[in-house]
């Protein structure tokens, strides 16, 4: 038993010294250092989750004005005069005022829009006009002023 005791003090005193030599003593005025950021919370300003939604009152809004569509002055169309159509292949195009036009094309201040056989549809003025083929104006027996037989497209 002797023996056992011996070797418990030994132990015990081996480990006091360890602890002795190797532990320092921890001053006890030092600044208290966190991990983690302080932080505040200030919700003064903020909506309380758990109460019911607040209903705010809209400021009387003022009745607006009517709105009136836009005037367009009235431009009268150009005279523009259909002379010859090429209309089956992948580019149609047409005679107007001695000039050759495709779709795109603007001639004075109308912009082509379609060219088929029926004729050619021009953009003037925000407004679309159908021009009729030359040989549908001359089977209508007009006189030299086809401007009679435009027909305006749409609204």
């Amino acid at each position: 038993m002797m023996r056992h005791t011996n070797k418990t003090i030994i132990f015990v005193i081996f480990v006091l010294i360890f602890t002795a030599k190797y532990s320092q003593a921890i001053p006890e005025n030092l600044p208290e250092v966190s991990l983690r950021p302080n932080i505040e919370y200030k919700a003064q300003d903020l909506k309380d989750p758990f109460q019911p939604p607040r209903e705010e009152k809209k400021p009387e809004e003022e009745p607006e004005a009517e709105i009136m569509p836009e005037v367009i002055p009235e431009i009268p169309l150009p005279f523009l005069e259909i002379k010859g159509l090429v209309w089956g292949g992948n580019l149609p195009q047409a005679i107007i005022n001695k000039k050759i036009v495709k779709i795109g094309d603007i001639i004075e201040g109308a912009q082509v829009i379609d060219i088929n056989k029926a004729g050619v549809i021009i953009s003037f003025n925000k407004r679309e006009y159908n021009l009729p083929s030359p040989c549908i104006v001359n089977n209508l027996g007009a006189l030299n002023d086809k401007q009679n037989f435009l027909q305006e497209v749409g609204p």
